[in-house]
């Protein structure tokens, strides 16, 4: 059996470079992308009214949780002038109420 070859020093500070070129690559990306792609998609029409209506709703879109809210506050549309300000009944449903009922004691099947 032969033993392969150890890299020199040389072979070791060149693939330290490279990965280190690889790192800086890779930060600067993301960081190109989240300070400078992503801040720009507030300018998208769509993007401007769904913040809008976010901002209406007294709903600080930096710190939402899709979990704490109704789901009617998602919808991509306003309600018309005139109409019920209600939301629909299936925004006010439960959870209990839209998933069916479940015996926790029942087995797991497969």
């Amino acid at each position: 059996m032969s033993v392969p070859p150890t890299q020199s020093a040389d072979e070791r500070n060149a693939n330290r470079r490279v990965g280190l070129l690889r790192l800086a690559i890779f930060g600067l990306g993301t960081v190109a992308i989240w300070c400078g792609v992503l801040p720009n998609l507030a300018n998208i029409p769509s993007q401007k009214r769904y913040l809008e209506r976010l901002d209406e709703a007294g709903i600080d879109a930096s710190a939402m949780f899709y979990t704490e809210l109704p789901p009617d506050r998602f919808l991509d549309v306003r309600p018309q002038k005139g109409a019920s300000s209600s939301p629909p009944a299936s925004a006010n449903a439960s959870l209990a109420e839209l998933a069916p009922a479940v015996d926790p004691a029942a087995p797991l099947s497969r």
